[in-house]
């Protein structure tokens, strides 16, 4: 694994993170069911689409790309709701980074150059400004809907506006920082199958898109086994995607990475302000 591995793992999260800037059934929901339905309950429906699994594993592979850069390789995504989303990716059988959301902050590993970094939500600048936390992750990688900087999205369904167009229904939420939320969804199903984040200003042409693609019976639900990721800046476009396999619901693996004292801490705002050009 090359040294500037460790630059692109933290890229990973930034794209990622920038973005961020009940019964379930397994068959289509009939569109009269949310015929002539309130901005509410067709919000409802699409929160009702929601794992009720509590935890997900599955082997997955990886691709980042930046600018005529790419970069790939194979890993583990494991995941327990409320409490950790957990990405461990390896090289010529052994583990050369980790990437791990909780609740109280992000950890990024560098095992190839025994660096790490460590940082809460509010101790990165363009995160607290965009209201950003653990449970907007979360939501992304969960395939569900999110309200950023609210932890209820129960309260927070009204304020989602609808509006339904052929095939497909999109629920619009305006959020901090003069950033719009775009979910759309397919209308037979009132499944997620792209979040799209934007400033307002139209003169601020970048955008950030999380798309969901190959969905199959898993626990509850319908899950989605592709997952890509694009970030735009004017021309710029850089990304990453996500394909999954062997998808399971083991809870019997470590929520918590303990870092060695031999590991140097880099600092999470330079870098994350280096990776994004803030």
């Amino acid at each position: 694994m090359p040294p500037k591995f460790f630059y692109l793992l933290p890229l990973f999260a930034a794209l990622l993170l920038t973005g961020c800037h009940t019964s379930k059934s397994l068959t289509e929901v009939p569109e009269k069911a949310h015929e002539g339905a309130s901005t509410a309950d067709y919000a409802a429906l699409v929160a009702r689409q929601a794992q009720r699994s509590g935890c997900l594993t599955a082997k997955v592979k990886l691709r980042i790309k930046t600018g005529k850069k790419e970069l790939s390789v194979n890993g583990t995504l494991r995941m327990k709701r409320d409490d950790v989303v957990q990405l461990s990716l390896r090289a010529l059988g052994f583990e050369v980074g980790r990437l791990e959301f909780t609740q109280s902050d992000v950890l990024l590993v560098d095992r190839f150059n025994s660096q790490y970094v460590r940082a809460s939500y509010d101790d990165v600048a363009f995160l607290r400004r965009a209201g950003l936390n653990f449970y907007a992750v979360q939501a992304l990688f969960w395939n569900e809907l999110f309200a950023p900087g609210s932890q209820n999205l129960t309260e927070a369904l009204p304020k989602f506006q609808v509006s339904k167009s052929g095939a497909t229904t999109k629920l619009r939420l305006d959020g901090a920082a003069g950033l719009v939320y775009n979910f759309q969804t397919k209308t037979s199903t009132a499944r997620i199958t792209k979040v799209t984040v934007q400033p307002q200003s139209a003169s601020d042409r970048s955008t950030f898109e999380w798309e969901y693609d190959n969905f199959s019976p898993f626990g509850t639900a319908l899950f989605p086994h592709e997952m890509n990721c694009a970030v735009k800046v004017g021309s710029t476009q850089n990304g990453f995607s996500l394909s999954l396999s062997n998808l399971g619901d083991s809870s019997d693996w470590e929520a918590r990475t303990t870092v060695s004292s031999k590991y140097k801490r880099k600092d999470a705002n330079a870098l994350f302000n280096q990776l994004l050009g803030l």
